[in-house]
C-alpha cells in the first residue's frame, strides 16, 4: 500500500522520468501494480495521464476523434440576441481617463458597438 502524499511522486516517476517514456495509462498501471497498490489506483493513474501537459502537446493527429457536427439556431432578427463583453481595466488610461470598453455585438447583422467608460459598479 502506498501512502497518500507518496503517490503522484510514485506516478510521476513511471511517467515523467526518461525511461518512463511518457506512456499511456494502461502501460503506466502494468510497470507499477505488479508491486505497488492503492485504493482507486487506476483511476488515479488514469487521470494522472490524460493531464500531463507534455502528452497532450505529443499526442498524434487523428487519435482522438472529432465532435459531429451539429446544426445552429439561425438568428434573422436584428438585436434579438447580442453578445455583450467588457473590456479592462486598461493602462494607461485615456486622456479622459477611460479604463474600461463596453462591446456589444448583434448576432444577426454582426453590427458592433463600443463604449469608452471611466469606471464600473460591480452588482452582487
Amino acid at each position: 500500500m502506498v501512502p497518500r502524499n507518496l503517490r503522484m511522486e510514485l506516478m510521476s516517476i513511471a511517467h515523467d522520468v526518461p525511461m518512463g517514456g511518457h506512456l499511456g495509462s494502461k502501460k503506466i498501471l502494468d510497470r507499477i501494480d505488479k508491486v505497488f497498490n492503492w485504493p482507486n489506483m487506476h483511476d488515479n493513474v488514469r487521470r494522472f495521464c490524460e493531464s500531463c501537459e507534455v502528452c497532450q502537446k505529443t499526442i498524434p493527429k487523428g487519435m482522438l476523434g472529432r465532435v459531429p457536427l451539429s446544426k445552429m439556431p439561425l438568428i434573422d432578427i436584428p438585436f434579438k440576441r447580442v453578445a455583450i463583453d467588457l473590456i479592462g481595466p486598461i493602462y494607461p488610461a485615456s486622456e479622459e481617463g477611460h479604463k474600461f470598453i463596453l462591446t456589444l455585438i448583434d448576432y444577426a447583422t454582426r453590427y458592433p458597438e463600443a463604449v469608452a467608460l471611466k469606471k464600473i459598479i460591480r452588482l452582487q
